[in-house]
């Protein structure tokens, strides 16, 4: 629906003509990547009231750590997910044309964003479908740009 444009996800005042360069596309990308920054600043200060609620200041003792751990995890996979998608979405709007990260960008940011949100909800027990949300773009998004590589280096 959003490749056909029955939902549109971007402002209609950006212009296809003016994605035509990297810096234009990337510029594009990054500002739609700031919804999963505000996620991972919102995971920070998560752990941060944890530690001052649950008394676990200190890092170092392993009676109150435990109480912090679970806050710790979604803080770093949230974290690794979002960095490994900023730069795989980067290395997408280099290889694709300016109408499919047009149309694409904004899709993927928010279904990842919603997949982080899921995944909080979720945890411990039912977190895979918030990491299936987030990961499932990474995934696509790899393989698309793999693909390109390949072409770019004319192994095929």
């Amino acid at each position: 629906m959003v490749t056909h444009d029955k939902i549109q996800l971007y402002p209609n005042t950006i212009k296809l003509e003016s994605l035509k360069g990297f810096n234009s596309r990337a510029e594009f990308a990054l500002r739609y990547q700031t919804l999963l920054y505000a996620w991972l600043i919102f995971n920070i200060h998560y752990v941060i009231y944890q530690r001052f609620t649950k008394k676990a200041l200190n890092p170092l003792v392993d009676s109150t750590e435990k109480h912090v751990q679970m806050s710790k995890n979604i803080l770093t996979n949230s974290f690794e997910q979002i960095v490994l998608s900023s730069f795989l979405q980067l290395t997408f709007v280099s290889f694709a044309e300016h109408i499919h990260t047009l149309k694409l960008i904004p899709l993927i940011n928010i279904v990842q964003f919603l997949g982080r949100i899921a995944f909080f909800a979720g945890y411990p027990f039912y977190r895979t479908f918030g990491h299936s949300l987030t990961l499932t773009p990474n995934l696509i998004l790899m393989s698309y740009n793999m693909y390109r590589l390949g072409s770019y280096l004319n192994l095929y």
